[in-house]
């Protein structure tokens, strides 16, 4: 799957193709652990395959905080309730850093 196709998904296919792939990749390790597999270089490429989606998944909750903060809905002082109540996998410091960024 090419970066641009992994653009075009929405953040839900993205969410489920990472899980998909995280379990293909335990069960990669695994079946490799008892018997070596024959293309070792799959197991490599799963994994990039994982950075990729996790890469796009991150940068789209960060757009999300730029919006909301650009908005007036997130700042500092609510960072943390925001990071509580959100279903996102930015943590507080985090948020307070692209916060700290928006302010310069």
């Amino acid at each position: 799957m090419k970066n641009s196709d992994i653009r075009k998904m929405s953040s839900e296919n993205l969410q489920s193709e990472l899980v998909q792939l995280e379990n293909s990749y335990v069960a990669l390790l695994a079946s490799h652990r008892i018997t070596p597999i024959r293309n070792t270089a799959e197991i490599r490429m799963t994994r990039r395959q994982i950075a990729r989606l996790k890469t796009e998944i991150n940068s789209r909750e960060i757009a999300s905080i730029t919006d909301k903060a650009q908005k007036g809905e997130v700042n500092k002082l609510n960072a943390d309730d925001f990071v509580a109540s959100a279903s996102t996998t930015l943590t507080l410091p985090k948020v307070r850093k692209i916060l700290n960024r928006l302010k310069k």
